[in-house]
């Protein structure tokens, strides 16, 4: 028996066009990483270069591509992980309700302190 992950095929391709590479001065540890991508969807007739680096992922109709690793027996080659984030509006809502709630207890202390204020 074996397991994996569900296999979704995308509407839009990426190919690598250039890959980099950087270590530390003097030592094997990666420095910096980076990808230039061809992105080419025949839906919405996109076809462009994209640059994707370390901590700058490629979002593209609701998928984000990391740049998650690099081929290190050659490197040459680039590992990219996709990543679909349905919960990417949750913060935004959450951030929301936080400002309403201090917008509303701002206005109740404002109240109070202006009804002291004209009673005084």
């Amino acid at each position: 028996m074996l397991l994996r992950f569900e296999r979704t095929y995308k509407p839009y391709s990426v190919y690598l066009s250039k890959f980099r590479f950087d270590r530390y001065a003097g030592t094997d540890k990666p420095k910096d990483y980076s990808s230039i991508v061809k992105l080419e969807d025949p839906e919405r007739e996109v076809v462009r270069d994209v640059r994707i680096w370390m901590n700058n992922p490629l979002r593209y109709r609701g998928d984000t591509l990391y740049q998650s690793g690099f081929d290190e027996a050659t490197e040459k080659g680039t590992v990219l992980q996709v990543v679909e984030n349905r919960g990417w509006m949750a913060p935004y809502v959450g951030c929301m309700i936080v400002a309403i709630g201090l917008l509303g207890q701002f206005q109740l202390h404002l109240m109070q302190f202006l009804r002291k204020r004209v009673a005084s």
